[in-house]
């Protein structure tokens, strides 16, 4: 909006299109871009492929909102894909929401959790209502030798959740 010396004001917002009225395309209003710009971003663009997904994972600390995935589907597509939203929660263990939920032209939303995600919100359900108590415990091999809760020198990391405040001594 512009206001001349009698104080009158005009808008001379435009809204600028690219792109294909019945597909892909960039719309934006704003008053310095120009068409010529705008088709120069379209070209670049146009063939960019974006999948709306949401996955629930254990989390990483270094990772953050802007960040770029290479994720695969359970039938082994894989999907580089920007993690726009990034949630990470801390209550015993990490659990954490990684989205890219943007309006796009494709109606496909990919949602996954895996086998073990899964199998621990099911535990989940199972014990509303009870305490839930995360233990670690560490070992020098799969089988459980050396069995510890204390880290050092060991290779293998073990989790497990029961109702129970008391750290088992059995690796099994």
């Amino acid at each position: 909006t512009t206001t001349d010396s009698d104080g009158n004001s005009t808008d001379d917002t435009v809204t600028l299109q690219s792109g294909s009225r019945a597909g892909s395309q960039v719309q934006l209003t704003n008053n310095v871009m120009t068409q010529e710009r705008l088709d120069a971003i379209w070209t670049k663009l146009q063939n960019l492929a974006f999948y709306p997904f949401s996955l629930n994972w254990f989390g990483n600390p270094a990772i953050e909102a802007g960040d770029w995935f290479a994720l695969q589907d359970t039938k082994g597509n894989r999907f580089n894909v920007p993690n726009c939203s990034y949630t990470m929660t801390f209550d015993g263990s990490f659990s954490s929401v990684s989205s890219a939920q943007q309006t796009s032209t494709s109606s496909d939303i990919y949602s996954y959790n895996g086998d073990l995600t899964s199998a621990i919100n099911k535990l989940k359900s199972q014990t509303a209502g009870l305490n839930s108590y995360t233990h670690i415990a560490y070992a020098d091999d799969a089988t459980g030798k050396g069995f510890s809760q204390d880290p050092t020198g060991k290779a293998y990391l073990g989790v497990y959740t029961d109702s129970n405040s008391v750290d088992s001594t059995d690796p099994a």
